[in-house]
Order: structure tokens, then C-alpha cells, then sequence
């Protein structure tokens, strides 16, 4: 028998759940955690960025410090409607596909999957808010890590223990490049990660090793910056081409006096403004000429950014216009079906071992009990062409067992459905109860043979051909063998 995964920290099978007040804090009942969990620290986003900052930010981050890469990212995922849009489809659009669980223990399966009929929901769900699983993915996608405190629920006596994942902020992470050793800090100060503990969840879809070096913000960063530049000079353009410049002329022989007078009340004039000009004073709006073609550089520059972004995270190019699946968020749509695939094998992986089997060996004893979440990724058009393939396997059928059915055989459905691929399930077997028919002796005998009823009596049987008839007819040839000869007629010779 397998030992059960190790038990989270300060937890016991069979406990209750208790709080405790975080160091310096309110006793109010927010400022309170889970034993066992600790607190995360206020985070605020970095408004403003140049070359130089994420040039720190990824050298920082090759020594295992994310705080400046975290800051970047979470400014591009959250700054950016393009960055938002495809992030989004590929993260909510892949959890809006079907789940199923595999494997494990029955009894496991249906408890996170709850009732068919909806009596009963799953507890995948309540450990697994879609809302934090996106957060865990997109930090995942993006940074190339994405980290989640497990945080026990409160419970009924007697009922199973369930945890709820809570996405962190990446910054208060770092990792000891040398000894590979990840480190936390939070309200009560820094601590060391175990993930035998079961109290945090690691994503990390490329890989353990520097995981941040292989995420997807390495490629965003150089496009965002580009185009946040081109999106403020070609504001400054705008401001600048793009409102005509007020020219008033004073009469011969103005004062300064009256020239100064004259401009301020230009200045003063507002959008709607009329006046009447004295003699010798006149205005004229003057159009600034952009003949050079300066805002078109701004614009190729801004859907070159859209594109880089665009490949980086959806892996093809997509458009906010004329293609449903960024509109509607039909991940098939917009995401190439590769990284989808991927995508969900990896957050299935990443849950199953660290959250699932934690969640089997308490509630059911061991982690081998824990099932495996699958997300069905499969194209809509292949599953169009698997199942017309499996109407056309029926059809088939069908049709080759009236062929064959004179020659007395039929086709074997069941080994064609294992190779396709067609699950089955064995139905129950009813025996049809035979009728009760009550028979004359005469009429028995018509229809048993004489062996048969040898075989009844405890005799062996005749061994000729006698023993295949009836006894009806086997009576009726004894008659016809023992009966005398027939006597000629009187008078005939």
C-alpha cells in the first residue's frame, strides 16, 4: 500500500481549520488566515517604462529576482486591450472548453465532477475558481512562472477537507539560481518552498529549469515598449498637425500695448468663439502641413507591435476586425490548435500533481485515487469528421450483416469498435424466461427422441438411427416389424 502524499503544513487529517491573526494587523476577521497559509503583500503596478528599465528587468531576472520582470508584465497584460484580448481567449476560452476527469478512483471522479443531473455540484470547482486559474495561466504563459497558495476551506465535521487555489503576484517570488531553491515573502517575512507540502501550486509550461527565460514577455517586450512610444509621439503629432494655429495681424502703428492686448485675447478664445475686428486687425487660422507623412510611420509602427504580439502569444496573426473568434472568444478561432493542445496538457499536469493528488490523499487516503483533469482541445471540424466516421462505421455494419447473414456469419462490432477507438460498455444480460407450455403425453412424444429419453431414464443410447427418432415413431416402426404377415384372401391361390 502506497503512503499517502505528504500532509500540507500544519494540517492534520481529520482536523478543523483554524485562524490566526497576521503580526501587526487588525484582529478583524479579513486580516485573519488559515493556519498553514501565509499572507500576501500589497502590490501596485508601475505606470511608466523605457528601455532601460527592462533592459534591469531582464537582467534582474537572470539571478532569479522576478520583482521588475513581474512589474513589467503584469503592466503589459493589464495596459494593453490587444494583449488583454488574445490573452484572455487563450486562457478563459481554453477553461470554457469541456472538462472530463480520468483515471483514479471512481468515488474521486464523481466527487470533482459532481452529479450528471446537477443535484450534487463538483468540488473541482469550488478548489478551482476559473477566475484564478486564469490569473495562474496567464502569469504562467507570460513571465514563464505562475504561482497559487493552496488555502484550506472551512468544513463540516466528518466532510472532506478541500483547498482553494489563490493566485500570487510573481514579484514577492525569487529563486537561488545556484541551488535552485525558491523562496516567498509575504506579511510574517521570507520562507523556503517545499512543494512536497501541498501549500502552493507552480506552473511552469516551459519548464522548471529558469523558467522565466523561455516566457512569452522576452518577445512582448521590446513590441509593447515600440508601441507605447508610437502611441504618445503620434498623440504629440496629433496635438501638433492637428490643431491649426491662430495668426493675428495688428494695424500699422499698434503699440506693444496693443499688440500684447491682441494676442491675449487670442489666447483667450475658445472653440465656439465669434468677434468683431476693429479696423487694420485681422485672423487667420493656419493649418500646420505634415507633407512628410510622419502619423503613417506612427501607425506601421503600432500594427507591427499588434503583430509581434499577436504571434507571441497566439502563435499566428489575429485582428480585433473580421475575425469571430477574438470577438466571441472562440479560442479555435484565434489560437492555433498546437498551443491549445499545450497549453491544456500542461495547467492538467501542473494540477493533477499538485493540487488533485494533495486533495485524494486527504479525503480518500491515497494520491493514487486522484483523477486526471482533461480539457477536450480536439477542432470542431475533426470532431464533425469523427463523428460522420462513426455514423458511417454503423452504416456499415449494418449493411455487411445482411451480406453475410446466408452464409451464416456476421460482422464482430466489438473488435471494430477498439480499433477505432469506440468506447463501449458491457449492458446486463436478461434471460428470456421460456413459456410454460403443458403437453399431452401423446404430443411428447412426437416431439422427443428415443435417446432423449433413454438419457431420462438412466439407459445409454441405441447407438443406430433408431435413437434420432421419435418415440411417436420409433413406437409406430416396432408395430410395423412385430405385426404378422398379411393372410391371403379365400379363394386365391
Amino acid at each position: 500500500m502506497r503512503d499517502p502524499a505528504p500532509m500540507p503544513h500544519g494540517f492534520r487529517v481529520g482536523s478543523a481549520i483554524t485562524l490566526r491573526e497576521v503580526p501587526g494587523d487588525s484582529p478583524d476577521d479579513d486580516d485573519r488566515v488559515p493556519a498553514g497559509t501565509v499572507a500576501q503583500l500589497p502590490t501596485r503596478a508601475v505606470p511608466k517604462w523605457t528601455p532601460e528599465s527592462v533592459d534591469a528587468a531582464l537582467a534582474a531576472a537572470d539571478t532569479g529576482n522576478l520583482q521588475l520582470a513581474a512589474d513589467l508584465v503584469e503592466t503589459i497584460m493589464t495596459t494593453d486591450p490587444y494583449v488583454v484580448g488574445v490573452l484572455s481567449t487563450r486562457t478563459l476560452g481554453m477553461l470554457r472548453l469541456q472538462l472530463a476527469f480520468k483515471g483514479g478512483s471512481q468515488a474521486a471522479r464523481e466527487a470533482l465532477a459532481g452529479k450528471p443531473d446537477g443535484t450534487a455540484s463538483g468540488e473541482w470547482w469550488t478548489m478551482h475558481p476559473e477566475s484564478e486559474l486564469a490569473q495562474l495561466m496567464g502569469w504562467g504563459i507570460v513571465l514563464g512562472v505562475g504561482w497559487a497558495q493552496r488555502v484550506p476551506l472551512p468544513r463540516e465535521t466528518g466532510a472532506r477537507q478541500l483547498h482553494r487555489i489563490e493566485a500570487w503576484h510573481p514579484r514577492w517570488f525569487f529563486q537561488d539560481v545556484y541551488s535552485g531553491l525558491w523562496r516567498v515573502n509575504h506579511r510574517n517575512g521570507v520562507d523556503e518552498i517545499h512543494m512536497a507540502s501541498g501549500q502552493w501550486v507552480r506552473f511552469t509550461p516551459q519548464g522548471h529549469e529558469r523558467p522565466w527565460a523561455r516566457g512569452a514577455w522576452r518577445a512582448l517586450a521590446f513590441a509593447w515598449i515600440v508601441k507605447q512610444f508610437a502611441l504618445h509621439d503620434r498623440a504629440r503629432f496629433s496635438e501638433v498637425f492637428g490643431t491649426p494655429v491662430r495668426v493675428g495681424t495688428s494695424p500699422e502703428g499698434a503699440t506693444e500695448r496693443m499688440r500684447t492686448r491682441w494676442l491675449a485675447s487670442l489666447k483667450s478664445l475658445g472653440r465656439d468663439s465669434a468677434l468683431v475686428l476693429p479696423p487694420g486687425y485681422d485672423l487667420k487660422l493656419v493649418a500646420v502641413g505634415a507633407s512628410q507623412g510622419g502619423v503613417e510611420v506612427f501607425e506601421q509602427q503600432i500594427q507591427w507591435a499588434d503583430r509581434a504580439i499577436a504571434v507571441a502569444l497566439a502563435g499566428q496573426i489575429v485582428t480585433t476586425e473580421g475575425t469571430p473568434g477574438f470577438s466571441s472568444g472562440a479560442i479555435h478561432e484565434t489560437i492555433k490548435a498546437d498551443i491549445i493542445g499545450f497549453t491544456a496538457a500542461a495547467v492538467s499536469t501542473t494540477l493533477h500533481e499538485q493540487s488533485v493528488r494533495p486533495w485524494a490523499a486527504l479525503g480518500f487516503g491515497s494520491p493514487a485515487d486522484a483523477p486526471v483533469p482533461q480539457w477536450d482541445t480536439t477542432l470542431p471540424e475533426d470532431q464533425e469528421r469523427k463523428a460522420a466516421a462513426l455514423r458511417g462505421i454503423g452504416d456499415a455494419i449494418g449493411q455487411l450483416d445482411k451480406v453475410l447473414s446466408p452464409s451464416g456469419v456476421r460482422v464482430d462490432a466489438m473488435r471494430l469498435a477498439e480499433q477505432y477507438g469506440i468506447p463501449t460498455i458491457a449492458l446486463p444480460i436478461t434471460k428470456t424466461k421460456a413459456p410454460n407450455v403443458q403437453l399431452a403425453p401423446t404430443d411428447v412424444a412426437k416431439v422427443v427422441r428415443v435417446d432423449e429419453a433413454r438419457a431420462a431414464a438412466g439407459l445409454g443410447p441405441l447407438g443406430t438411427k433408431d435413437g434420432q427418432l421419435t418415440v411417436s415413431a420409433f413406437a409406430a416402426a416396432e408395430e410395423a416389424r412385430i405385426a404378422p404377415p398379411a393372410q391371403p384372401a379365400p379363394g386365391r391361390p
